[in-house]
């Protein structure tokens, strides 16, 4: 790649779609196993069905988890998307047959499948339940075993009810100091301003997805909040832990519940710190060396130009890039045609280019430039882009 900006954002793009697709097939390994649990030879040899529940629901979470990994690598993964529909279906159709109604109509739910004819048969059969101590525990199988961490909080006054060993782990707190003791008295929120955010926000709305705040494990200790509005670079508070919290307020035994998951992600924020880190550096070496980048896509007909771009042609930035025709008209009478061949036989036929050119500044003068790049292409080998560098000729480039 000749545009280091570009070369960074395909090899972001690469790694995500490539590391996303990873996950997908390594969900899809687990879910084989699944059903090789269910094979006769399997309950003979764990003893029964009974043997094989905890084990099978451990690895739904695990699937579940996996892709949804893969979704947050990659939104738009509609193999990772579709896999997680079919998957919470299964699940819910194993949760059915296992009696845990509650934990089926949540996984219908999540598949976009609440208003089913299944989901109904099942809610029609929950309701038929006599003992409110069935279904509190619909919620329990999934909570405990799932790879996030989990906290069960009662809504009235803050205690925490349940702290599954993953929420643990990630505090490091033993069970006995977090549950039975009010969420306020463990100081795990970085920022108090960013917990009555997510209260508020709760109590409008009765749930909450993906809330991105920072919480204090128990071994750090911090002289004073740290929250986002005041100048204090998080990066360099030691200790804390970035976090995704998604919550929902549900009924257990006749009292209301905040059921929430928490999932670190600050192995991915220092990735995202130091990758902008990194591009903020390309930058400069980019302005250094003098060198612009631009790109032509084809759908769209949009053209892009870095900041160095526009300085090498000499056009204001307020004006934004501009569209083909007007980049066409602004080339030198005498160059237009060879560049117009360049781009069309990169196209046509998906070769390389680099050309010597002259361009007209907004002084009306015409500028030495030398450009050269390559075109993209899609799964099925068709030209979707060019893109390349811009650099001026220096007087007596030839």
């Amino acid at each position: 790649f000749t545009s280091v900006e570009e070369l960074i954002e395909a090899i972001e793009g690469h790694r995500s779609h490539e590391a996303s697709d990873r996950l997908v097939r390594r969900a899809k390994r687990r879910l084989a196993e699944i059903d090789e649990m269910d094979a006769p030879e399997a309950v003979v040899k764990e003893g029964g069905n009974s043997g094989l529940r905890a084990d099978r629901y451990e690895r739904f979470a695990a699937v579940d988890a996996l892709l949804r990994e893969a979704i947050e690598i990659w939104p738009d993964n509609r193999r990772a998307i579709d896999t997680l529909r079919s998957t919470q279906l299964e699940f819910a159709r194993t949760a059915t047959a296992q009696g845990d109604l509650d934990l089926a109509l949540v996984l219908y739910e999540s598949a976009g499948k609440s208003d089913s004819e299944a989901a109904a048969r099942v809610r029609k059969k929950r309701d038929r339940r006599e003992r409110v101590r069935e279904s509190q525990a619909k919620y329990s199988t999934l909570f405990t075993h799932s790879p996030d961490a989990g906290l069960l909080i009662r809504w009235s006054d803050g205690v925490v009810m349940e702290a599954n060993t993953a929420c643990l782990d990630m505090l490091g707190y033993e069970k006995e100091e977090v549950v039975g003791e009010k969420m306020t008295s463990l100081s795990i929120w970085a920022c108090p301003m960013a917990r009555e955010k997510f209260i508020d926000q709760l109590a409008r709305e009765g749930q909450i997805d993906n809330f991105e705040t920072q919480f204090v494990p128990k071994e750090t200790s911090l002289q004073q909040p740290v929250c986002d509005d005041k100048a204090v670079d998080l990066s360099k508070v030691s200790g804390l832990i970035d976090v995704l919290i998604s919550s929902r307020t549900v009924q257990l035994g006749g009292e209301e519940m905040l059921l929430s998951t928490v999932r670190d992600i600050s192995a991915r924020k220092t990735a995202e710190h130091d990758l902008e880190h990194s591009r903020r550096r390309l930058r400069d070496l980019q302005r250094l060396a003098g060198l612009g980048s631009w790109s032509f896509t084809l759908k769209s007909q949009a053209i892009h130009w870095s900041d160095e771009a526009y300085r090498l042609t000499g056009r204001e930035v307020h004006r934004g890039a501009p569209d083909y025709n007007e980049l066409i008209a602004s080339v030198h009478p005498d160059d237009r045609e060879k560049l117009q061949m360049a781009i069309e036989r990169s196209v046509t036929q998906g070769t390389s280019y680099q050309l010597k050119f002259r361009y007209r500044d907004d002084q009306g003068k015409y500028r030495k430039l030398f450009t050269r790049g390559n075109p993209v292409f899609d799964a099925d080998d068709n030209v979707i882009e060019i893109y390349g560098i811009l650099q001026h000729v220096a007087a007596g480039g030839g």
